[in-house]
């Protein structure tokens, strides 16, 4: 090996890469590290990061190529580093033994371990020396050190009661004796999750909370799911508010498309400007459901060049979705998206270039660093012909940003993540009538088919032509999920046999015999001093919550029962957990809105490429449906009979005169079939409303 690289060198994470010119001698996670951690006796450094994460390049340029600190390090400690994207168990794991120890968490995420893998000491990001009351790296390293010489036994015995609080909340997070069950009514659970929203709703703003601001899209998904049984409006009012501040705002780039991570200030002008992949399938997926409740093309431009943006730049060549771009370029944090007035006038023109940048709020002196930050006014509505203007001026614009040095990719494959984009662009390409987004969304789910499952089993990761490490819960469960929604959007029956293929493989591997729910690692994963079992989401949605809902969902489509019924254990296990901490649950409470309300099941029957057939498809995705099930049939097509064997909704389900026919029922309660889109549209508006 190269001697001025170290044993991260052979690693394939962009992120470990990154590091593989620290004067720090690395270690990637496994056998080898920890065997030398215990024959040497000295604690481990775990340092827990990702690619895009800015203040984990801040640390590795002050502290890990600061050659006293690694000499330090070196002599004192096994030093591993891990890309939490890869790892996410661990990540997990370590960030609950942090939160616990200083009582918030982050990335870069720095931890203290045993030789025996038990967290002693924990925090996130530590300047080389003392500053604004954080201590410094090399000091804290001192202190370490001298602890672990002189009081070892004192040491080991305290990350001993660390890690038995840790294996408590990590059972299961409720508060100590509280029973399950079902303590309070269905109903009263989403209005106690409303009224709590409700008091920390930034009216003026809109969101929740102060800055800094995350698009939280767990809460839009829960009050977009209640605006449609809220005749008061509330829920509707704080979901748009969100979405069009996030659609005004900083947050989203307006040039290139697509959002960053988050916003560091109240107002959502400011960005974090890390852009994420899952980040921008989640608030596709919102963007489109608001779109279906509005009609309101501010949500559909969002959405779509969103997509586009993914497609542009973020797609492997071979059809999967590469992770993230980094938040930092060679000009700096944030530069590659910054403007100043000249530059904007310089590519627009002297008449062009002054109106767009009093439109964008982009001043002479700068909003930002003496640069600007695109950014419109709150609810801003523009004419057809000047939107299409200044759609026009982005595209020059982008052509001339493409001339800068750009943010780093992280190139890596994740199945969890295009799961979730294969949704976004399945259901963009529905919604918004988009056929390249259908065969994105067709090309990723082969690229996942053939690059990364194996004898039935999925990959998580995926890089330079080889999958790596054994999938997670959230790779399953969101991968089922994609291939469920890819159906609903192309009634190709394939991705239906897929999905149920790897449901049946998610069951066999993680889902918990002893009790209930699902286990976020199976039996391939190793070294986890705990097996937990996530029930609420954070950045993205637990494992068991999208478990859960792709369990109903497919139970529906094939007519499950068994599917059902571990849903439904999922949801009696999280349900003290709703009633504790309604507004901590939006993912669970949405899925349990799906499975405790009247479900909407529409079957359509016609010839494939008929137009009366699209009409019908088109007017089921025309409106904001959240519990439908579709399915469809094309009687004449060679494979019918094995469709209708795949899907019992089907069968019986005939074309009446020659004409596309729609079966709708509420609850399988069916009314009469029709065959005129006026009917169907009339069916589904009177079925939008579930009984109270």
């Amino acid at each position: 090996m190269d001697k001025n690289r170290n044993r991260l060198a052979g690693e394939s994470s962009p992120y470990l890469q990154q590091h593989a010119s620290n004067p720090v001698d690395w270690y990637p996670w496994g056998e080898e590290a920890i065997a030398e951690a215990r024959r040497r006796n000295v604690p481990i450094f775990l340092s827990i990061g990702y690619s895009a994460c800015h203040w984990c390049h801040v640390m590795e340029r002050e502290s890990f190529e600061n050659a006293d600190i690694a000499d330090s390090l070196n002599k004192n400690f096994v030093s591993i580093k891990v890309d939490r994207e890869e790892r996410p168990d661990l990540d997990e794991m370590y960030m609950r033994a942090v939160q616990m120890m200083a009582g918030h968490g982050g990335w870069p995420m720095s931890v203290f371990l045993t030789p025996e893998l038990k967290p002693f000491h924990g925090g996130t990001y530590y300047p080389p020396e003392s500053r604004s009351g954080l201590p410094g790296f090399a000091d804290l390293l001192k202190r370490i050190i001298e602890v672990w010489n002189n009081q070892q036994a004192t040491v080991v015995g305290h990350a001993e009661d660390a890690f038995e609080k840790l294996k408590d909340i990590s059972e299961l997070p409720l508060e100590k004796g509280q029973a399950r069950g079902r303590s309070i009514p269905v109903q009263q659970l989403f209005k106690n999750c409303e009224r709590g929203l409700r008091k920390i709703c930034d009216r003026e703003n809109g969101g929740f909370g102060n800055g800094p601001k995350f698009p939280q899209t767990d809460i839009i998904g829960f009050l977009l799911h209640e605006s449609y049984r809220d005749e008061r409006g509330i829920s509707s009012a704080m979901a748009n508010s969100t979405l069009a501040a996030i659609a005004c705002g900083g947050i989203r780039d307006h040039v290139g498309g697509g959002f960053h991570r988050y916003a560091t200030d109240a107002e959502w002008r400011i960005p974090h400007f890390e852009k994420m992949l899952y980040d921008n399938a989640l608030l596709v997926l919102a963007f489109l459901d608001a779109y279906q409740l509005k009609k309101d093309s501010m949500y559909s431009d969002a959405a779509s060049t969103a997509l586009n943006f993914v497609l542009r730049e973020l797609r492997d060549v071979d059809g999967g979705f590469h992770s993230a771009l980094d938040a930092d370029s060679p000009a700096g944090e944030g530069a590659f998206y910054l403007w100043t007035w000249d530059e904007i006038v310089s590519v627009l023109g002297e008449t062009d270039g002054p109106a767009f940048c009093d439109c964008y709020n982009v001043s002479k002196e700068g909003n930002f660093d003496g640069a600007n930050i695109l950014y419109l006014e709150n609810n801003v509505r523009f004419e057809d012909e000047a939107f299409e203007t200044l759609n026009r001026h982005k595209e020059k614009l982008l052509s001339a940003r493409d001339m800068r040095p750009c943010p780093r990719k992280d190139d890596k494959v994740l199945a969890s993540w295009n799961g979730m984009m294969i949704s976004a662009l399945a259901r963009g390409g529905r919604v918004l009538m988009h056929p390249e987004y259908l065969d994105a969304a067709r090309d990723s789910a082969a690229f996942i088919r053939e690059r990364m499952i194996c004898n039935g089993e999925l990959w998580h990761a995926y890089k330079d032509g080889e999958s790596k490490i054994s999938g997670f819960l959230d790779d399953y469960a969101n991968v089922v999920l994609g291939f469920i929604d890819l159906y609903e959007s192309t009634f190709e029956v394939e991705w239906l046999r897929e999905a149920e293929s790897l449901t049946e493989k998610m069951i066999e591997l993680f889902w918990d015999n002893e009790g209930e729910g699902f286990f976020s690692t199976s039996r391939h994963h190793k070294d986890l001093l705990i097996r937990t079992k996530p029930l609420m989401g954070s950045a993205e949605p637990s494992g068991n919550a999208i478990a859960a809902f792709a369990l109903l969902r497919l139970a529906r489509l094939l007519d499950k029962s068994e599917y059902t019924r571990k849903a439904e254990e999922v949801i009696e296990l999280a349900y003290p957990l709703m009633v504790q901490s309604p507004t901590a649950c939006c993912d669970l409470l949405g899925i349990l809105s799906f499975n405790e309300f009247p479900s909407l099941e529409i079957a359509i029957v016609g010839a494939r490429e008929s137009e009366d057939t699209e009409a019908m498809i088109d007017a089921v995705f025309e409106r904001y449906l959240p519990n439908k099930t579709v399915v469809f049939l094309d009687p004449s097509s060679e494979e019918s009979q094995r469709v209708v064997e795949t899907i019992p909704m089907l069968h019986g389900r005939e074309m009446i005169n020659g004409k596309a026919t729609a079966y709708v029922c509420k609850d399988k309660s069916c009314r009469e079939p029709v065959t005129k889109v006026e009917d169907l549209k009339k069916s589904l508006v009177s079925d939008l409303r579930p009984a109270s």
